[in-house]
């Protein structure tokens, strides 16, 4: 009941280390925020990369790029009442899990859309504006249903605690978010590191001087 939730909500008086690990010790809360994080990673560098999955994997002119990406936009923005509905009838959580393995799909079919589209010559565009509306069903789904899910999560523990704790909850997952987004670019940045290592394992010397030594017989 919406006005039991609004009568049992109490500002907390406990310390603030002290609601930190409750809110840790939410099992609801942690599973979902991990989850909402790595899903908006892959997101991220879904669009960060799109340009060039468009373009050179799936060989369609950058001239028309932006026309995958409108259309991706467009229903996307179209879909947005009917996700909310259909999120209403069968559940967030269902939504959000379709919408993770249509998005694991699109990523799969890309890692072999040059190979496809050889198939199909003069048919890029096409490829690719199918592939822009497929995509957008989880760029609605992962747009606006996460914050709705952390939002029940929240009611959930004032309704439970008797504590109203959504400040500490948005801190939290803020947090969680901020470090893990760190940590991912500090993992792609480690490659460079690793570089490194193989850079100085290449003997370059050796190499310069077999080949100066074939020349040498040559002449």
């Amino acid at each position: 009941n919406a006005m039991d939730y609004v009568k049992t909500r109490h500002k907390p008086t406990e310390h603030v280390y002290s609601s930190f690990k409750k809110i840790l010790s939410n099992h609801n809360f942690l599973a979902f925020t991990l989850a909402d994080l790595c899903s908006g990673i892959s997101m991220a560098f879904f669009q960060a990369s799109m340009l060039y999955y468009i373009t050179v994997l799936l060989n369609i002119k950058e001239s028309q790029s932006f026309l995958v990406m409108l259309a991706a936009i467009a229903v996307a923005l179209c879909l947005f009442p009917i996700v909310i509905k259909l999120s209403q009838k069968h559940g967030k959580k269902k939504m959000l899990i379709i919408a993770e393995i249509i998005f694991t799909i699109v990523y799969l079919f890309i890692g072999i859309g040059d190979y496809v589209v050889s198939y199909f010559k003069g048919a890029e565009l096409l490829i690719g504006l199918s592939m822009g509306v497929v995509v957008a069903f989880p760029f609605a789904c992962i747009n606006i249903l996460p914050q709705s899910v952390v939002s029940d999560i929240i009611q959930e523990d004032t309704i439970t605690h008797h504590v109203n704790r959504e400040g500490m909850f948005s801190a939290i997952k803020t947090f969680i978010e901020k470090i893990a987004f760190a940590l991912a670019m500090m993992g792609v940045s480690s490659f460079g590191l690793i570089s490194l290592i193989f850079y100085n394992k290449y003997d370059e010397k050796r190499v310069l001087k077999t080949i100066e030594r074939k020349k040498d017989l040559n002449e």
